[in-house]
């Protein structure tokens, strides 16, 4: 029977999202863009947390931060379950005033999604409505604040941007908790890369089911 309190679910609370990435197979999909409603959210937490789940990951194919009811989600569990960690992926392009303030009191740990270190790379890799200066700016207040969530910023090294990585690392390595810097991979396990340095090809969290089961890790996903 596997131990489930160190399973990670991650809700994808949302399929709305702003960018338009060039690795995203997000817009070959063809799903109504939604949002999950605050019943479904409620049940999976208690569900979860019945069976003894303490890690829940917001994100997937949208931006958690586009979710009209997540100061509700997020302070139904927090009153409900306050021992659950939370956690949030996202590219920072709304992470600003109020919802950077709901972010920094809530959420755990947020991985931010930053491809790119120049306005011409970064709205290349992420298109979409993301604009380069806005989100670097978003990205640069939230890591200054005192009290605010661990925060891991996240590199793909892609042949658009692979110039830019080390400048990237420099400038972002100093201000948070961590770094990783990926090569793409299949969401399966599989990087086609070896994972030297500081690479740090899928290694935790629910993404790799297969892998995950090596470590004596479980996770789920729940998606629309």
């Amino acid at each position: 029977m596997y131990d489930f309190t160190k399973a990670i679910i991650k809700i994808e609370n949302t399929t709305l999202c702003g960018a338009s990435c060039v690795m995203c197979p997000r817009d070959e999909f063809k799903f109504h863009h939604q949002v999950m409603t605050l019943e479904c959210f409620k049940k999976l937490s208690d569900e979860t947390y019945r069976f003894g789940v303490r890690n829940m990951i917001f994100g997937g194919f949208g931006d958690p931060l586009m979710d009209v009811y997540l100061y509700e989600r997020l302070d139904y569990v927090k009153q409900h379950y306050p021992d659950f960690q939370t956690s949030m992926i996202d590219t920072g392009h709304l992470l600003e005033g109020k919802k950077m303030r709901i972010v920094s009191t809530y959420i755990d740990v947020i991985k931010i999604s930053n491809y790119g270190f120049s306005k011409e790379v970064y709205e290349s890799v992420h298109r979409g409505s993301l604009k380069y200066e806005k989100i670097k700016s978003n990205i640069d207040e939230f890591l200054s604040l005192k009290k605010r969530s661990f925060t891991i910023m996240t590199f793909l090294d892609l042949p658009e941007n692979h110039h830019e990585m080390a400048a990237w690392k420099a400038y972002y390595e100093p201000k948070c908790e961590r770094i990783d810097i990926w090569k793409p991979h299949n969401w399966g396990g599989h990087t086609g890369g070896g994972g030297k340095g500081n690479y740090h090809p899928v290694q935790e969290g629910f993404i790799v089911i297969r892998f995950n089961f090596l470590r004596r890790w479980f996770g789920f996903p729940v998606l629309f």
